[in-house]
């Protein structure tokens, strides 16, 4: 833009609404003031589409203070735009910031989860090695599979769902005893 156009020009015309040098007055400040905002945003871990976005949310910030009356003369605007636009860069920055702390807390956890899981697991194996094949596999099928007691009744040969049921408590009793005598406690099957 070849003609400068004054602080107090810009001013009066947001004041006054003039719309067609409200928009000349605009496309000065991002032809003057932008660079040092992108150069800042660059230095500070951004990118050009986060400058302009944040130099545009700073002139749109601009324009709302000067509507309202709130736009005070206290520094040319040349900074008080740089002074929006880092206010406003170090506000992403901090919620960055924070997004990665919570998002950093949450995967130690997930790991923590895991290694609670697998532990458990692994004692779960270890206990149901210990009752016979039959048992063992009656229990995977209906607490892991989630399978009907119709269908484990067919599957095992057995004359009734009631007789299933009974055969599922007996194995459940003998993984109930064998825990017991293994001296394994409830807390061994999560993290205290």
């Amino acid at each position: 833009m070849g003609k400068k156009i004054s602080d107090s020009e810009i001013i009066r015309a947001i004041e006054k609404q003039n719309q067609a040098f409200i928009n000349n007055s605009m496309h000065f400040l991002y032809s003057q003031y932008f660079h040092p905002v992108k150069n800042y945003v660059l230095k500070n871990s951004g990118n050009a589409d986060e400058a302009d976005d944040l130099f545009q949310d700073a002139l749109v910030i601009f324009y709302v203070k000067v509507r309202k009356g709130e736009y005070h003369k206290t520094s040319s605007l040349k900074t008080y735009l740089f002074g929006i636009a880092r206010n406003l860069w170090l506000k992403e920055l901090r919620r960055r910031r924070t997004a990665h702390k919570h998002l950093k807390v949450e995967d130690e956890s997930d790991f923590q989860e895991e290694l609670i899981i697998q532990k458990s697991q692994m004692t779960i194996r270890k206990v149901m090695e210990l009752i016979n094949e039959e048992c063992k596999q009656l229990l995977i099928d209906f607490y892991f599979e989630g399978k009907t007691m119709a269908s484990l009744t067919t599957k095992y040969g057995l004359g009734s769902e009631a007789a299933t049921k009974n055969k599922k408590y007996r194995c459940l009793q003998k993984l109930i005893s064998l825990v017991k005598g293994q001296k394994l406690e409830r807390s061994d099957f999560r993290d205290e």
